[in-house]
Order: structure tokens, then sequence, then C-alpha cells
């Protein structure tokens, strides 16, 4: 198992839960996308998907998802968290890099015919509402594709994407599970929670919750998955459908935890100590 000191990294959180103006301007970006032709077929296959799924329901436990979780993780780690208009797709290229723990609640759409071409939803700006202003929108295309990954700095230590079926995808004899887990293990991510399937952002809350508190007591990611599996099925509902999607995949995390405020007390006690050494040599001196 590998193991990392939180006061070095960050948890980095995104969540949305309002996507009622997502098909307008998702049709604006679609439009202003310069596809190579190689992708072009992959991508109207995409898109066709999309406008068939609008409007995309209302996540109202998602941006809770992000702040419960920076709430328990705070006493222990630095946080960052991007909620509804906040979290956009320019804000997590980013701001990703700085994760050693990356949280995305969200929706996404999985593109079974070609994995790479999923995408996660992130915050959009309106389109333009005049012919003269410019016709791309400042914040680019709301969607990131699984593809992106690839080229983006990112490599957290673990990374939740708690967005519908994130962790889906075809399978290719020798390249295993594709989509965004194949992606963010070429980033280089270690260890990832990901749902194989649809379920209710109320259980995707209860989870991520379930999940931290067993990482923060100092269990192992893979532990940490199965004992918040197991109490989410004894104390909710024991239908596979809520608890079953979720999946950890990558290699068996533990946190080392060391309170923040402990630090920050150690330091002030070690210079208060240089101090007091500082001042006994120069009166000795005199």
């Amino acid at each position: 198992p590998s193991l990392f000191n939180t006061t070095e990294t960050n948890f980095v959180g995104f969540g949305i839960a309002d996507f009622s103006d997502y098909a307008t301007t998702e049709a604006h970006n679609l439009r202003s996308l310069t596809v190579p032709s190689s992708a072009t077929s992959a991508t109207t296959s995409s898109s066709n998907n999309t406008f068939e799924q609008f409007p995309y329901p209302y996540l109202k436990n998602a941006p809770t998802e992000i702040t419960s979780a920076a709430y328990m993780l705070e006493p222990h780690i630095r946080t960052q968290q991007y909620l509804n208009d906040q979290a956009s797709k320019t804000r997590f290229i980013e701001t990703a890099a700085q994760a050693g723990i990356l949280h995305v609640a969200s929706h996404s759409i999985v593109n079974e015919a070609n994995p790479l071409f999923s995408r996660i939803l992130f915050s959009v700006s309106p389109p333009p509402t005049t012919e003269s202003e410019n016709p791309v929108l400042t914040e680019g295309p709301s969607s990131l594709y699984a593809y992106e990954l690839f080229d983006l700095n990112i490599s957290p230590k673990i990374a939740l994407f708690n967005a519908c079926s994130s962790g889906s995808g075809n399978r290719m004899k020798g390249s295993g599970m594709l989509g965004f887990s194949r992606a963010l293990l070429y980033a280089g991510t270690q260890g990832m929670l990901m749902n194989a399937w649809a379920i209710t952002d109320a259980h995707a809350l209860k989870l991520s919750n379930l999940f931290y508190r067993q990482m923060i007591d100092g269990e192992l990611t893979t532990t940490a998955t199965r004992r918040a599996k197991l109490a989410l099925l004894s104390s909710d509902n024991a239908n596979p459908h809520y608890w079953g999607a979720f999946q950890y995949i990558g290699e068996p995390i533990r946190l080392q935890t060391t309170p923040l405020s402990s630090i920050y007390i150690l330091s002030l006690v070690f210079f208060i100590l240089l101090w007091a050494t500082n001042q006994l040599r120069f009166r000795d001196a005199l």
C-alpha cells in the first residue's frame, strides 16, 4: 500500500447541482468546436446521444457532497471547493494539478462506442445573445472529455468521480476498461473511486461521507470502500443497485493524517525556541 502525508497535498472538489441552462449552451459550444476529421463521427454520435438526454436532473446533493468532504478533511488537509457556477472546466484545468485528492460530483455522458469521448459536465456560461458577440464562449466547451485527461498535467493520489457512470466503458483486449478510469490511470492517478452505473445523488453523498470517514480513521482506500458499502447496505438499502455501483480501481492508499493545528503549534514552539536561543547568544556576546 502507498502512504502520503495529507499536509503535503490538497483536496480539490467540484460540485454542480443545476443543469437547467445546459442544453442551450451545450448546443452553442458544440457548434463552435473545431473537431478533427478523425474524430467527427465519434463526436457526432456523442452529441446526438447528449441532446436526447436533456434536461439533466437537478443534483441538489452534489455541492453538499463536496462541502461535506472538505469539512471532514479540513483538520488534516488544505481544501479547495468550487460549487455550481464556480465549477467550470477552465477552473478544473487550472486547479486539478494541485490536487492530491480530486473529487467531482456532477453528471457524465458515457459514449459506449467511443469511451474516450465520454465526458463529465461542468458549469457553463450563457451563450452569446447577439450575433455581434464573440461566437466562442470565454469558458470554452463546458464538458471535459476523457481523452482530454491524457494531455492534462494532473496526477492525484486519489480521484473520486461521482458522475453517473464515470467508471464504465468498453473493454479492449490488453487495455482493460476505457474511459475516465483509463485516462486517469494514464495521467498518474494511483487510485480512484467511481460508479459503474447511475445512482441517486443522495446515495453518492452518503457513500462519499462514509468513505472519507474511514480514510480519516486510517483505513486503506480499498478497505474504506468496502466498509462504506457495507455501512450503506446495512443502514440504508440492501438493494445492490444503490451500493454496488461504487468501484475502487488502482493501488491501495492510506492517508498519513496529521492535524494541521498540531503542525501550527509545533511550528510556533520551534520559532519560540529559535528566538530564545538567539536572545541567549546575544546576551552572552555582550
